[in-house]
């Protein structure tokens, strides 16, 4: 019985062997094709991506606006000037998600400084300050069949999904980034876009 149980282990390290070196041999081909990619020129490679099927991020209609960052004290009153999404979403690519995402972030953004009067408010440059951001991804077809990597050529399932993202600042004195995140993310909006299978959702906080 005991040289039966070695044997048995023998074999199955033999298996394993085999195993990891079949695994070493299909990623050397791998590599192989990633350099050969690498190789090819600008052309070549926008064609092959454009014959994959990916997630993109969604077009979605902008407009002058400002926002009033969390590192501000609020009852100063700074607005940064940033582009903003514009409440009406109705000729974006895909316009449920990207009116959902602009109407949760309504009261966090600006199209205009309210009541401003040339008085009493601060007008700061912004170029290169970093807002807080909130991306929302949407599955809105499900794979049926593999696509082929445009590097390697391996089949992999992969659905087609839209992404929005739209820029915040603070609402009320005082209120934390974590706080907004999760007012923007439990909104009418976006709570039963969020929480949909295949769904999800990035956040990028201020200055980041």
């Amino acid at each position: 019985m005991a040289i039966i149980d070695e044997f048995s282990h023998f074999l199955e390290a033999i298996s394993m062997a085999y195993r990891e070196i079949s695994k070493g041999v299909s990623l050397a081909a791998d590599h192989a094709k990633y350099l050969a990619w690498l190789q090819q020129d600008t052309g070549a490679r926008q064609t092959a991506y454009k014959a994959i099927a990916k997630a993109h991020k969604d077009k979605v209609i902008h407009v002058p606006g400002f926002i009033i960052p969390f590192a501000a004290n609020i009852a100063s009153k700074v607005y940064l000037p940033r582009e903003i999404l514009k409440a009406d979403q109705s000729s974006a690519s895909n316009a449920v998600l990207a009116t959902a995402v602009a109407t949760a972030l309504l009261n966090r953004i600006y199209p205009a400084v309210p009541g401003f009067t040339g008085g009493g408010y601060e007008l700061t440059s912004a170029k290169k300050f970093k807002f807080a951001k909130i991306s929302v991804k949407q599955t809105t077809a499900v794979a049926t069949s593999k696509s082929a990597s445009r590097i390697t050529g391996r089949e992999y399932q992969k659905n087609t999904t839209s992404s929005v993202t739209g820029h915040f600042g603070q609402i009320l004195a005082g209120e934390t980034e974590a706080t907004a995140l999760a007012a923007i993310i439990a909104s009418t909006e976006l709570a039963g876009i969020i929480t949909a299978p295949g769904n999800s959702y990035r956040y990028v906080p201020e200055g980041g």
